[in-house]
């Protein structure tokens, strides 16, 4: 079996419990009948059960691991006649697709094949819960049924540490109801962190907001650049820090740096600039509880994701420290 070629990871975790997928589940009309359409070893059926109870279930895959799950291209032919999904639905993005010479369905126009099964089990059925990675959260896509999101902040598979979250879906009239349109409510496992406008709004307020115009445009991966960005937590705690760039050998700066690099732009007191920065990000990793920061693999021993701190998001605070340090 290719595991990479059909993007399939085996759940190991138990996410039922927590309070956001109980909340998603009181509000199915019916809860009698449920399908697994990329079901594996049928894990998420037996977890499922253990919260809630035997239901009925119709567990299909490609390449079936368990004598009740049934042979199915589900993604050809999605499954009819039943109340909910809940799933772990393949992963795979298409850049690693292509460098691995797997290609993608001609159907499947998005850019990594779960957002493709959730548009084929969002076509036949209001509420889904699938088991997802984390990036989609602010992903802006699939908000019409969005109900909720939990990032789930613990190692939910046997033989990857990807960040993922749990996305639940219902139907439009329900949601209307509750949220906007585009909204939804942000769990991280059993903290309800907020809605994403909520969260989003001091983004805008705070940081884009306070930006000058469209600011100024900083050189990231210079290797002459005065100011230094850790842009990458380690694996303890919360560590992503601006500082001094010479701290940072010149050598070590390469186009495609991530993790660290140094910035060049018109700052001339480096110190305050950089000092200024780190209270703003601070204040910002507070008030968004990391929505905004992009899961790096693996935990921290605080058993939180580890975060990297997307450029255009360092670019922002640079500016508001900038101008605050004028």
């Amino acid at each position: 079996m290719d595991k990479k070629k059909n993007g399939q990871f085996f759940t190991v975790g138990n996410p039922f419990r927590l309070r956001g997928f109980r909340e998603w589940y009181e509000m199915i009309p019916n809860k009698t009948r449920f399908l697994e359409p990329f079901a594996g070893a049928n894990n998420l059926v037996r977890m499922m059960d253990e919260v809630f109870g035997e239901k009925e279930w119709g567990s299909f895959d490609i390449e079936p691991m368990d004598e009740k799950v049934v042979f199915r291209d589900t993604l050809a032919e999605m499954p009819k006649g039943y109340d909910a999904i809940v799933t772990n639905p393949p992963y795979l993005a298409r850049n690693s697709a292509t460098r691995s010479g797997i290609k993608f369905s001609e159907e499947n126009k998005y850019d990594d094949l779960y957002k493709f099964c959730l548009d084929r089990m969002l076509r036949e059925y209001d509420f889904v819960a699938a088991i997802i990675p984390e990036s989609f959260i602010t992903s802006g896509q699939f908000r019409e049924k969005l109900f909720s999101t939990i990032s789930l902040t613990r190692n939910m598979f046997a033989d990857t540490d990807c960040p993922v979250c749990i996305a639940m879906f219902v139907d439009e009239e329900v949601k209307a109801k509750y949220l906007g349109d585009r909204d939804f409510y942000l769990y991280q496992l059993d903290e309800m962190v907020g809605k994403y406008s909520e969260i989003y709004g001091y983004f805008k307020r705070e940081i884009l907001d306070k930006m000058s115009g469209a600011g100024v445009k900083f050189r990231f991966n210079d290797p002459e650049g005065k100011i230094g960005l850790w842009g990458v937590d380690n694996t303890k705690r919360e560590s992503i820090h601006f500082g001094d760039g010479e701290m940072i050998p010149a050598s070590k700066i390469k186009i495609s740096s991530r993790a660290i690099t140094r910035i060049s732009g018109p700052v001339d007191d480096v110190e305050g600039v950089a000092k200024k920065a780190n209270e703003i990000l601070m204040e910002f990793r507070e008030n968004t509880k990391d929505v905004f920061m992009t899961a790096f693999k693996g935990l921290r021993a605080d058993g939180k994701y580890r975060r990297r701190l997307d450029y255009k998001i360092a670019n922002c605070i640079l500016n508001v420290a900038r101008q605050e340090t004028i």
